[in-house]
């Protein structure tokens, strides 16, 4: 889900919660999609945006600050304290944040369906500054009668530097990759895209290269879903795509050099996984990895450790299924956990969603409707942590109550969670907010 960092949390006693809510700016009209997922599994997608880039490979001029903004932090060792609003200079709306030798690399947009994509970087957690990257020409400009202009955005880092992917609808309708490259997360270029569009589940740095999953774009005339594309780069300069027929697309995550890729995710069937260790050159599909009755969502990997976010059907109660969540040490076979079930009340809600790895352990964030049968923003945060993948902690985060998680990261200077709330004034706008936890979680 989000994306695979240090480490995630351990089960703390009963930790308070003293979340806060950042405001950072007025966005535009709310438009709500009551998924599914939302009760059953989670709202962070490690996959991301992607846009369309051009060919040219010229070195981008060095980035001059433009921007500061700083935070004064009091970091706590409490899971569920010591949460600070932070800003993140020109970068409203946050889509990404990823790592390389402790330096921070966010990319995100100045509006939700309009203005342009930006980057700024930290290396505290703290004080970030703005990249300018205008020679990049990101503008975003609404197509359709949807008024669909950025579609996807996600950025990773590895070890050539740090590479930004994403999508766009053009103004003839069709979907536009974008592919941009920086040694040091500073200094900006445009990559080469593959030759084929594929709009997909966000990009990963698997051994010294670069991994992304997708399908076909609408552009290439056949709608996603289609056939998997394997989308690979060497150096984050340029890439190429390939189809692969025989391997179904579901969320994925890396320890660095074995992919793990759910079979299945989201269905009733009996859950499986796939694995490469050749960077997706070549697969072993194993389809009984979970127990049956099991349906999984997403998976990280930290701490050595495999941590799927899932759901189990409870004979005893038809239709009502418990959430729970599944753990295996190099991902092949998974061992699950029951929680509590899907329909229980929030303050009683033991639950994990999309999970990331921090420094300590593991933490894991899923909205969870207020009434099972009611609709968005009526939405309470689910704070899981662990310190290793098996034993959870839960508590609720009051100061994200209806909050649209957006995503969810762990880094070296804390963990970071983004999203956006409706305006408390009753104009339906949306409005993006940003937590972070600088000190250990958990």
């Amino acid at each position: 889900m989000a994306g695979d960092g240090p480490a995630p949390d351990q089960p703390s006693a009963e930790p308070a919660t003293r979340w806060r809510r950042i405001t950072l700016a007025a966005g535009a009209a709310v438009v709500v999609v009551v998924i599914l997922f939302i009760v059953f599994g989670n709202l962070l997608d490690p996959g991301t945006p992607s846009a369309s880039a051009s060919s040219a490979q010229e070195q981008s001029p060095s980035a001059g600050p433009t921007d500061v903004a700083t935070t004064s932090l009091s970091p706590t060792n409490a899971p569920a304290t010591g949460w600070t609003p932070a800003e993140i200079a020109g970068v409203p709306w946050v889509d990404g944040i990823a790592e390389r030798d402790g330096r921070l690399v966010a990319v995100g947009r100045t509006g939700i369906q309009t203005g342009s994509v930006v980057i700024a970087y930290s290396d505290d957690g703290e004080t970030w500054t703005t990249v300018d990257i205008a020679h990049l020409g990101l503008d975003i400009e609404p197509q359709g009668p949807n008024q669909v202009g950025l579609i996807s955005l996600a950025i990773a880092a590895g070890e050539p530097g740090f590479v930004a992917v994403g999508s766009r609808l053009a103004a003839d309708l069709s979907v536009e990759d974008l592919y941009f490259f920086s040694p040091d997360g500073l200094d900006w270029q445009t990559a080469d895209p593959p030759e084929d569009c594929a709009a997909g589940y966000g990009v990963r740095a698997v051994g010294s290269a670069f991994v992304k999953f997708g399908e076909m774009c609408v552009s290439d005339g056949l709608p996603p879903p289609g056939p998997t594309r394997v989308v690979t780069s060497a150096d984050g300069r340029s890439w190429t795509s390939r189809l692969d027929a025989e391997n179904p697309l579901g969320p994925w995550t890396s320890d660095g050099e074995r992919i793990v890729m759910l079979i299945g995710a989201g269905s009733q069937d009996r859950a499986g996984v796939a694995i490469s260790g050749d960077g997706a050159d070549t697969w072993r599909q194993i389809p009984d990895a979970f127990p049956e009755g099991v349906s999984v969502y997403s998976v990280a990997w930290g701490h050595d450790r495999y941590v799927a976010e899932a759901s189990w059907i409870n004979l005893l109660r038809p239709g009502d299924p418990d959430h729970a969540v599944c753990a295996s040490d190099i991902g092949e076979t998974w061992t699950c956990d029951r929680l509590s079930s899907v329909t229980a009340p929030p303050e009683e809600r033991r639950a994990v969603g999309a999970v990331t790895s921090t420094s300590t352990g593991f933490a894991s964030l899923l909205m969870v409707l207020d009434d099972p049968f009611g609709q968005i923003p009526a939405l309470t945060a689910v704070l899981a942590t662990s310190a290793d993948g098996l034993a959870w902690t839960f508590t609720t985060v009051a100061a994200m109550k209806d909050t649209q998680l957006g995503g969810f990261v762990g880094t070296s200077h804390g963990v970071f969670a983004w999203g956006s709330t409706v305006n408390a004034d009753g104009s339906g706008l949306q409005e993006p907010s940003l937590l972070v936890h600088l000190a250990p979680l958990p």
